[in-house]
């Protein structure tokens, strides 16, 4: 299954939206309203963005299993890396 079918076939009274290209504030939004935005970062490579601060966004790795932070500036990198490719949801 894709992403974007997992997050259907799990939150099935939730809009499943495919976003390319945001700034960061239209991420961060998605955050301060307690959804997780899932973001490309290479080829069948994904973060979870869970968080943030005035200097860090904070991230689940599922590769490592580990929540991590990194600066404004590198994640923008990551995010070039991945298509600036994400995945949100509303209810």
């Amino acid at each position: 299954q894709t992403p974007i079918e997992i997050i259907e076939s799990t939150f099935k009274d939730y809009r499943v939206l495919e976003l390319k290209g945001c700034v960061m504030d239209e991420l961060l939004y998605f955050i301060d309203q307690g959804t997780p935005v899932l973001a490309r970062t290479g080829v069948d490579q994904a973060i979870l963005l869970t968080g943030y601060s005035s200097n860090y966004v904070y991230y689940y790795e599922p590769n490592s299993g580990q929540t991590k932070s990194i600066g404004y500036e590198d994640i923008e990198k990551l995010f070039f890396q991945g298509g600036n490719y994400f995945i949100a949801y509303v209810k």
